[in-house]
Parts: C-alpha cells; sequence; structure tokens
C-alpha cells in the first residue's frame, strides 16, 4: 500500500473496504501497526443519518485484521454508508462505502 505521512504514530490504521462500491459483501481492514491493549473493539456501521445499522466485532492483532460485512445484515436501499472502527467505546477513524446493486 502507499505509505501515508498521516498514520504516523497511529498504532491503528482502518483500511477502505473492498470491493468499494460492492453488491453482495465487502471486506473492510484495520492494520495494527503496534501491539495494542484493549478490552473490545468492533466496526460499526451507520447510515447517512448517522442511524446505527450493526456491528461487527474485530480482534486487534498485529498485522493485518479483517471482517466481511454482508448486504444481508441491512437490507436497505443501494446508496453510501459509513463504517467506523471503534475501539474500548472511542471512535478511531471512520471511512464511507457504497452498496450497489
Amino acid at each position: 500500500g502507499v505509505f501515508d505521512l498521516e498514520n504516523i504514530g497511529r498504532p491503528v490504521e482502518l483500511i477502505q473496504n473492498r470491493p468499494n462500491p460492492f453488491d453482495e459483501a465487502t471486506v473492510i481492514g484495520v492494520h495494527v501497526h503496534e501491539s495494542i491493549s484493549y478490552k473490545n473493539a468492533y466496526i460499526q456501521f451507520t447510515d447517512l443519518n448517522g442511524k446505527q445499522l450493526v456491528q461487527l466485532p474485530i480482534e486487534l492483532n498485529p498485522g493485518l485484521n479483517e471482517v466481511v460485512y454482508d448486504y444481508n445484515y441491512h437490507g436497505y436501499q443501494p446508496g453510501t454508508y459509513y463504517y467506523s472502527l471503534i475501539i474500548d467505546g472511542r471512535l478511531m477513524d471512520t471511512k464511507a462505502m457504497v452498496y450497489a446493486y
């Protein structure tokens, strides 16, 4: 991947989902650059109005950690949605994804 100066000093990096746009399922990755201690972590999905749709737990081990988001989770209309990495209740980062069928 591209080296991003913005992520220097950040132990955890939320990666853009792939494929994007997606029609059936998409993979969301979190890259852990250095070991972190935490109690719980999850990816939270919301619509454009901020309505929470689903939370998927994710384990954060050093290296790349991935979860699969399946369109069956929401059954909503095609469009743009957001996903956020939450660690111990703290919002780390948010990215947009596009659902299209």
